[in-house]
């Protein structure tokens, strides 16, 4: 359980690090996109009174913004996982431990059939994207769709590691 914990650890400071980048990334990409989309439109338009098609548009920045944005969702869901910030409605008090714990294993298991879910049909879906590329960078969208289940790897670690715990709040070991 240790070395799934310290596993765990290091790959939700992986998680974490690559989304903080690729958010970073995205934001200048989304800025530059309406810099040179906006205001050098408007330069054009005032010096050169020229009211065409701007020719500062930077065709890849859209699909470049989407593929940060893409990951970064994925990869921020599965800390998510492993943090339990999901969304959960409390049907009992606090109070009833074991009850709760019933209830969070239930809930573990649910989570469960979506992450293998996420996982198979990620996969084939990454696979059919080995087939098209995208429109500007001309990537295969392999690289795009694989997120899903490389996250989807991400949350069944962090739920192996979820569903031990609830275990054992169930047996009274912890």
């Amino acid at each position: 359980m240790k070395i799934l914990s310290s596993l765990n650890k290091r790959m939700e400071s992986l998680f974490i690090n690559v989304s903080f980048v690729l958010l970073a990334i995205f934001t200048v990409v989304v800025l530059l996109q309406i810099f040179t989309r906006n205001w050098l439109s408007i330069y054009q338009f005032i010096f050169f009174w020229s009211d065409k098609t701007p020719v500062f548009d930077i065709p890849w920045t859209e699909e470049v913004s989407k593929i940060a944005y893409f990951w970064t969702l994925y990869l921020g869901s599965a800390v998510g996982v492993r943090m339990r910030k999901h969304y959960v409605i409390e049907l009992t008090p606090k109070v009833w431990i074991l009850r709760n714990a019933a209830l969070d294993i239930f809930a573990d298991i649910m989570m469960l059939v979506l992450i293998i879910i996420l996982i198979v049909y990620g996969y084939k879906f990454s696979v059919m994207g080995l087939s098209r590329n995208s429109e500007s960078l001309e990537i295969p969208m392999f690289y795009v769709f694989i997120a899903m289940p490389v996250a989807g790897v991400g949350m069944l670690s962090f739920w192996l590691e979820q569903i031990t715990n609830d275990i054992k709040k169930i047996l009274g070991r912890e």
